[in-house]
């Protein structure tokens, strides 16, 4: 499936109700998709060390050894799509340290968005939402590099690009694969990427973060809590306890079905996700590293997961917007702003 930034396509994908908000926050963040792509630089090796839990951590979180990635040698490619006034984009591939049954999937894509100028500078990896398409994180990041902050968005598996087909040649999306695999592949390939940038001139290594959408603040608050080392943490419209969330979220309901038509209830559904459960892990997160900025009348995020969250996470700042989830977009903007200032404190 080939690339595209031609925002007509993207907004096709959206929700009618969206499209005038997003086309607004677009001007606002300066995206220009669709400029001619150039070779960037060739193909690199980056020779990562090992990711193994120790001892002591599997004492207390036995399923952390579930993300073990041990040491290695992997190469990138990376390509530039798009060159602004202050900062360039480069669409970057890797291999994923996770071996699902799919090629195509096991293909990690991301877009690298960089400032212009003399880095190195604090750097964020960026996930997206349960929909796929990319406007919105793209917009995340074209916002945060505009601030001078570099932003990785990383593709998810079984997303975009790492769709495989099945039999039928019918694309395979994350909601298909009804497991706890994907998000552990996810999560694997988020700690492969942080590996990968701390190869990178542009950006410094004591200031990588990861920031979250909807479905991508669950992951990055999984994410974040298994590998303990992310600087800033910010999880825009999220929450904790995932089985709870799929059950009764409206975003989550084809899920459902599919889960009650195999035979599963709420409570295998919550011991079948608890190795990719966030607040598993998220006392390895750290209160003070993390920012949580939910809206008052969250209709597909129980207010309860988000609570459940917080708690987990050792009762970090959380900042309250209005409005419900989708409605959310039209406090997006103001979002990213915060999200800016917090991470170049």
């Amino acid at each position: 499936m080939g690339r595209s930034h031609n925002p007509a396509r993207s907004e096709i994908a959206l929700r009618s109700a969206l499209c005038a908000a997003l086309a607004l926050a677009a001007v606002l963040a300066g995206c220009a998709w669709g400029k001619a792509k150039t070779p960037d630089s060739p193909p690199n090796t980056v020779r990562a060390g090992a990711l193994i839990a120790g001892k002591e951590e599997l004492k207390r979180w036995p399923n952390l050894a579930l993300f073990d990635i041990p040491a290695s040698g992997f190469r990138y490619t990376s390509e530039e799509i798009l060159r602004e006034d202050t900062y360039v984009v480069r669409h970057i591939t890797f291999p994923s340290p996770f071996n699902s049954p799919y090629p195509a999937n096991n293909a990690v894509h991301a877009e690298f968005y960089v400032p212009n100028g003399k880095g190195p500078f604090a750097t964020v990896i960026v996930l997206h939402h349960l929909a796929d398409d990319f406007t919105l994180p793209r917009i995340i990041c074209a916002s945060l590099v505009s601030a001078g902050i570099a932003a990785l968005m990383v593709e998810m598996a079984y997303y975009g690009e790492r769709k495989p087909l099945d039999a039928s040649g019918r694309p395979i999306w994350f909601g298909d694969v009804l497991s706890a695999e994907p998000l552990r592949q996810t999560v694997m390939d988020i700690r492969r990427a942080r590996q990968m940038l701390e190869t990178f001139p542009e950006v410094d290594r004591n200031r990588i973060g990861i920031v979250g959408l909807s479905f991508g603040a669950i992951v990055a608050s999984l994410a974040a809590g298994v590998d303990g080392r992310f600087n800033k943490c910010v999880f825009i419209l999220g929450g904790g306890n995932l089985a709870d969330i799929i059950w009764t979220s409206p975003a989550a309901a084809p899920m459902k079905e599919k889960l009650v038509a195999k035979g599963e209830t709420l409570e295998t559904l919550r011991e079948e996700l608890r190795p990719v459960e966030p607040t598993e892990y998220a006392l390895r997160v750290g209160a003070s590293k993390a920012l949580m900025l939910n809206v008052k009348k969250d209709n597909w995020i129980p207010h309860a997961s988000t609570i459940a969250l917080r708690e987990a996470l050792g009762q970090p700042r959380i900042e309250w917007y209005g409005g419900s989830h989708l409605g959310a977009v039209w406090r997006l903007p103001a979002m990213i702003r915060r999200t800016a200032e917090y991470i170049k404190e």
